[in-house]
């Protein structure tokens, strides 16, 4: 087949090897791609890097992988004429309509481990800050005032060692965050419907029902799907009662915000310790958790680190080669 492409800077070039495009490249921050090039063009694989909208349309229809850094729409996935695969440049996935590519019989990949360690670390982070709440006792201390012993918050903190931890997903990340966390003594139950057996004989698969009602904090680390989406909802965390706190380290989308609000105006939660929200940043017309005395907030930056930053590269060039040799396009290596 012969294709007309860009370079990935501007010029164009004609030729048969497979193509992967860089959909909606990262731009917000110093970023580039030549390690994923150096990797694809070592195996005869063009990548080009999409400098605008109309560039990514222009070269979607000859596109084998697209590599999606952002929203991948049906539409665009509609224009590939003969794709091999879709690779999400993250672990999630759900900026990638993934109704159009199981229709069409696309896989998708994603890049599941060069956060992992990241992520899994920053859930016991924040489980440890906002059991221990820290961040308040730490601001105190920075404006020095050490006259903080008779805080009612002093009188929360719970001791960590045989209490239950709830999983709302337990997949990659969530075995990682359970086994750290199995260092502090604590039970770990969870509730995951794509699991029907885990490798960690320290955790126990339960219903959902029973994480919401069972355990003393909750860990969410499941991925933001159709069945997943507003799953803890008023319904759900209305069987929540005397739970010590919940973290969510996922997606944002899995917690309706308006609920955590009032499980915590009314004390069925302790605190709430979140690193993603629904709307990122939120929208302070419409923001029921900034500022409340019970949350710690991050700015979706769990899988932030220098090592999870360089990781990424090859292991999104290795799935794009991956869904190529899959497909028949490239030989084995």
């Amino acid at each position: 087949m012969s294709m007309t492409t860009s370079d990935g800077h501007g010029s164009s070039r004609s030729g048969d090897r497979p193509i992967v495009l860089i959909h909606a490249p990262i731009r917000s921050i110093p970023w580039d791609y030549s390690v994923e090039r150096e990797i694809l063009a070592a195996r005869g694989v063009h990548l080009v890097e999409a400098e605008d909208d109309a560039h990514a349309l222009a070269v979607l229809p000859d596109a084998a992988v697209v590599i999606a850094c952002d929203t991948l729409t049906g539409d665009q996935i509609n224009l590939m004429r003969n794709p091999a695969g879709i690779v999400a440049y993250s672990v999630g996935m759900d900026y990638i309509d993934q109704a159009t590519a199981a229709a069409r019989k696309i896989p998708i990949l994603n890049c599941p481990t060069h956060n992992s360690e990241e992520v899994s670390d920053h859930g016991v982070a924040m489980l440890l800050a906002g059991n221990k709440r820290l961040v308040e006792f730490a601001n105190e201390a920075a404006t020095g005032n050490w006259d903080v012993y008779t805080r009612p918050s002093l009188r929360k903190i719970h001791r960590m060692r045989g209490n239950t931890v709830g999983f709302v997903g337990i997949g990659k990340i969530g075995h990682k965050i359970a086994r750290k966390l199995h260092g502090f003594g604590l039970r770990v139950i969870a509730y995951d419907p794509y699991v029907t057996s885990t490798y960690d004989p320290w955790i126990d698969l339960v219903s959902l029902d029973d994480v919401l009602t069972k355990s003393n904090f909750i860990m969410v680390a499941a991925l933001l799907t159709e069945t997943s989406r507003n799953l803890l909802d008023d319904k759900a965390l209305g069987k929540v009662n005397g739970v010590y706190g919940i973290v969510n380290i996922s997606r944002g989308g899995i917690i309706v915000e308006s609920a955590l609000r009032k499980a915590l105006d009314e004390g069925r939660i302790g605190f709430a310790a979140l690193d993603v929200r629904q709307s990122e940043p939120p929208d302070p017309a419409n923001d029921p958790l900034t500022g409340h005395p019970s949350v710690i907030l991050t700015q979706h930056i769990a899988a932030s680190s220098i090592e999870s930053l360089q990781d990424i590269h090859p292991e999104a060039a290795q799935q794009a080669l991956t869904l190529l040799e899959q497909a028949g396009r490239l030989k084995r290596a």
